[in-house]
């Protein structure tokens, strides 16, 4: 589970981040992130839509994502607010896979520095 400090939990920062931020769109998720407060511990949000299956099954996804973030974030910089939404794909994603592709979007949503410092792929 992620640290409290570290989930996006607020709707309206939520909505925010999902409509100004930088995006990147990888096989299993999309990714949003926009930068908040210097110094704040980075947050990251998670969004399954209905689409994609019944709740036993939105579940499970936000399981295995929150799970994929959290082994990012010893190395994700502090500073950002990133919304992840799932796509159909990761349903029957590779855990291993999704966890690719979730350390590749909190890479690429950042800039500069912090692309070099983003997380490290899981192998």
């Amino acid at each position: 589970m992620l640290p409290r400090d570290h989930r996006l939990r607020a709707r309206a920062r939520f909505r925010a981040v999902q409509s100004r931020g930088r995006r990147f769109a990888g096989r299993y998720v999309v990714a949003r992130a926009l930068q908040s407060r210097p110094g704040s511990p980075a947050r990251i949000g998670f969004s399954v839509s209905e689409k994609i299956g019944e709740a036993v099954v939105r579940n499970r996804i936000k399981r295995r994502l929150r799970e994929a973030a959290r082994r990012c974030l010893p190395t994700l910089m502090s500073g950002w607010d990133v919304a992840v939404t799932a796509r159909p794909s990761a349903v029957d994603a590779p855990f291993e896979r999704l966890c690719e592709d979730v350390g590749r979007a909190l890479r690429s949503v950042c800039t500069g520095e912090e692309r070099k410092r983003g997380c490290a792929e899981q192998s």
